[in-house]
């Protein structure tokens, strides 16, 4: 629903600014749904006659979409997200004050955090019509003061019974007449009946009298009102013949807050918001960064760094949609930066030349202080290179950049200068604060596999080579992903479909790379023996054409005896992307999803992977997902088989293990052929995790607010864990708060932080609301997790007001039934699973 409400107001953008009339109702969606890839098909065409970058908006409905699904996961238990348990006026403060956070977020050009915001408020709005009674009482139109700081209408008071016993079908009919009858407003109560490990929540009785929120595992169904609900989440629900009439209005009212936001900030703002602004023509969705170390330590080396990183600056010219800025973050010790920000590739030549190398108190160097400083500047989707010659002492940092990189999908590539020469610290004099992290160890846990990139050694004869990498780079849209492993003498197996036009294969080191001899073994058993079509000590890189009669099971064969990294892509326009989904506990008895975002537990058994590919030239009928061993590429730790499966997807069920993993898909087509493709990112399963109670967090300015949170170690054996808290405005202090924890195996420890907002001086008469975002990281031994939680901080408080006149339903339209159709599973890969339906 959210994505097709995003593609909706991007045709009539389109058409209102750029005068493009031929998306006049495409997107026509049904009951809230639509043709999503042929919408974006359609427009897309249309962006690339604008030269608008097509990723702009893509990443933009996405952010929406997934932050809107997360809400079943973060605020799961609280009610005026969703309208739960009569909680009207609070849910629509929450919706004005998240509102207004988009607002504040635009009109500081924070895009990202705007749509973060707005992805936040969708889903009670959304949740409104689901989950209260106003599609009973037979309204056909979205409620009008939503989003303004206004009363929604009469509430039942909670004195009032709302809803009767009922069993079987007369649960259609459980509200009371009267309720109906007089515009009373009501929503179900929802207690959770599984009480799973951990979890130590006591809900609220549900009031006698009241309408439940219904489903299996609504325990308040056992009480007066006993027998159902009258949630319209799906078909499926009690309420589920008015699901159709619930999701209508809601996409009506999805459309009609994102029309008063376009209102409200103006054309300009939106289309940044969009991702289709005038001025974004011809601009890339991404910046271009490059972090360097300018210690004195890299006096032999600085010259070449500059020339390589000139020379990314320059191939990145060649593009169609050049980079939206140019960010350089140098680094020393104990300073760092000046991080600046160019907008034009002259000037941030000119800065690269600028820098030099000296000072440096100590081998290791304030590496993640340079990489983090960029992250929290640059566009979604950037690609960041960096030069170091050292290790970094300041990994404390480690956990906010990896979170950073990962929430704005930035893909790191680490150029490691005189690999050979500093791996060990010895008796290197470290500060107690200090943690040392060499960063040539590749071992899943590294920044740069962790965001899919690769740590490459440079000398001076790397000019060339790089030159050729850094170019097949700038060819990743038009490249798909085969193959990413790393070991030594590696023997892989993969499949060549018929899209498949060339191979590209780069075999990449931090080590010294001391021989060549790659073997490829075609369908046909013919050997190739390709030649690099350039390499240095830590690069070799091969082009391979292919022909249609090269289709089916190749094998590559590396000799080399040092642990190396080979990428396998090619060019081919079918993707497929496999992800994980974390199963939502919630009332009803459908498999409902939200995308993984942090590390998944060690042994978490309620974890799916779900499996979408684009552009297959047939059906298909069955796959598999393939767990790969980080530490062996060629080893497979588990196969997954599909549990669902529908023409262009499916999915898997996974127990997740204990060690690292990455994800490969193989599909099966309806005439038998085969199509492979991997994923980059390592998945690292971790013991440990967080909860933070109570989200979102509202405070008034110069009022504090506490934060309860939960410390879990799923494992076994007792784990010592530093909790680092910081936070964007700098409210927790500058250095953030740090605790530590000793906690017993499959056991959990709570505790509180205080914020006190006292501390913003600069808050504008004009300001409705700042936004902080606080970040909990957390670390035991090699397990790491990162949770974010927002805070609104509200200069003065904004009372909800009474509507001017309050809307009345046609008294023909109440209570009106819908055919019940049968949910296809193809529409519910496309869009996505929620808790909430509509």
């Amino acid at each position: 629903m959210t994505e097709c409400a995003v593609l909706d107001m991007a045709s009539e953008y389109l058409k209102d600014i750029y005068n493009i009339n031929s998306l006049e109702s495409i997107v026509n969606a049904q009951y809230g749904r639509c043709d999503i890839q042929g919408v974006l098909k359609a427009i897309n065409i249309e962006l690339g006659k604008l030269k608008i970058d097509q990723t702009r908006l893509f990443m933009a409905m996405k952010t929406i979409a997934e932050e809107n699904r997360n809400r079943d996961r973060y605020e799961f238990e609280n009610e005026p997200t969703h309208f739960d348990g009569e909680t009207f006026d609070d849910g629509a403060l929450l919706i004005s004050r998240r509102f207004d956070a988009a607002i504040s977020n635009v009109n500081s050009a924070e895009y990202e955090k705007s749509r973060v915001e707005f992805g936040y408020l969708l889903h009670t709005v959304q949740d409104f019509y689901s989950h209260s009674n106003w599609i009973e009482i037979g309204y056909g139109e979205p409620n009008k003061g939503i989003g303004k700081y206004e009363v929604l209408g009469k509430y039942a008071s909670k004195e009032m019974r709302t809803c009767v016993e009922c069993v079987g079908n007369s649960c259609r009919s459980n509200i009371v007449p009267s309720i109906l009858q007089n515009n009373v407003l009501t929503s179900g109560y929802f207690r959770l009946r599984v009480v799973g490990a951990f979890l130590d929540t006591k809900p609220k009785p549900k009031p006698v009298g009241k309408c439940s929120h219904g489903g299996v595992l609504d325990a308040t169904i056992s009480t007066d009102a006993t027998g159902g609900g009258i949630n319209k989440d799906t078909l499926t629900s009690v309420h589920g013949h008015l699901h159709q009439e619930a999701a209508s209005v809601a996409y009506d009212a999805t459309k009609q807050i994102l029309h008063e936001f376009w209102k409200r900030v103006g054309n300009e703002p939106f289309g940044q918001f969009l991702g289709l602004s005038e001025s974004l023509r011809n601009i890339s969705s991404s910046s271009l960064i490059i972090v360097m170390d300018t210690t004195g330590s890299m006096g032999s080396y600085i010259a070449m760094a500059k020339q390589i990183a000139i020379t990314i600056v320059d191939s990145h010219q060649t593009l169609e949609y050049k980079p939206s800025n140019y960010i350089l973050s140098p680094f020393n010790d104990p300073e760092w930066g000046p991080l600046t920000t160019s907008l034009t590739p002259q000037e941030f030549t000119n800065e690269i030349s600028k820098l030099s190398a000296n000072g440096g108190d100590d081998t290791p160097e304030l590496y993640y202080h340079g990489i983090l400083d960029a992250l929290q500047v640059c566009e979604i989707g950037s690609s960041l290179y960096a030069f170091t010659d050292a290790p970094a002492k300041d990994a404390y940092l480690k956990s906010q950049a990896v979170q950073l990189a990962k929430e704005k999908r930035v893909t790191i590539t680490l150029f490691y200068a005189g690999s050979s020469r500093k791996r060990q610290t010895g008796n290197v004099q470290t500060k107690v604060t200090d943690v040392i992290e060499d960063l040539t160890i590749v071992d899943g846990n590294d920044l740069s596999s962790i965001t899919g990139g690769i740590i490459m050694g440079i000398n001076s004869q790397s000019l060339s080579v790089t030159e050729d990498y850094i170019i097949n780079r700038l060819d990743m849209h038009k490249l798909k992903p085969i193959i990413f492993a790393r070991g030594n003498q590696l023997n892989l197996t993969f499949y060549v479909d018929s899209s498949m036009k060339t191979l590209r294969i780069e075999v990449t080191s931090s080590y010294a790379l001391t021989t060549t001899g790659l073997r490829l073994t075609k369908s046909s058993g013919q050997i190739l023996m390709p030649i690099p079509s350039s390499q240095t000590q830590f690069a070799f890189i091969y082009t391979v054409p292919l022909e249609q009669s090269d289709v089916g099971e190749w094998n590559i064969f590396s000799p080399i005896t040092v642990a190396h990294n080979i990428e396998l892509n090619a060019i081919s326009n079918i993707s497929c992307s496999s992800t994980l989904q974390k199963q939502l506990v919630d009332s009803s008895s459908d498999l409902n999803f939200v995308t993984l975002t942090s590390r998944p537990i060690q042994g978490e058994k309620d974890l799916f992977v779900l499996t979408i590919c684009d552009n297959l030239p047939l059906d298909l009928i069955t796959g598999e997902v393939y767990l790969m061993d980080t530490k062996d590429g060629s080893s497979i730790s588990e196969i997954l088989t599909p549990i669902r499966v529908s023409p262009n997807g499916f999915l898997s069920r996974i127990n997740v293990p204990n060690d690292d993993f990455r994800l490969k898909t193989v599909v099966h087509l309806k005439d038998g052929s085969l199509i492979q493709r991997q994923e980059k990112r390592i998945i690292s399963p971790t013991s440990i995790a967080l909860s933070i109670d109570n989200q979102p967090y509202y405070v008034l300015l110069n009022e504090a607010v506490s934060m309860n949170y939960t410390l879990y170690n799923y494992g076994q054996n007792p784990l010592r864990v530093t909790l680092r808290v910081n936070d964007a405005l700098g409210l927790l202090s500058s250095s953030g708060i740090l605790k530590a924890y000793d906690i017993v195996g499959n056991s959990n420890v709570s505790d509180t932080i205080e914020m006190n907002t006292r501390q913003i001086v600069d808050a504008s008469s004009n300001t409705t609301m700042i936004t902080d975002s606080v970040l909990f990281s957390i670390a035991a031994l090699n397990f790491e997790y990162e949770d974010k939680v927002s805070v609104y901080i509200q200069p003065i408080d904004v009372p909800l007001t009474e509507q001017t006149e309050y809307q009345k339903p046609p008294r023909n339209s109440a209570n009106k039934g819908s055919t019940s159709l049968l949910m296809q599973f193809i529409l519910m890969l496309s869009v996505g699973f929620y808790r909430v339906y509509v």
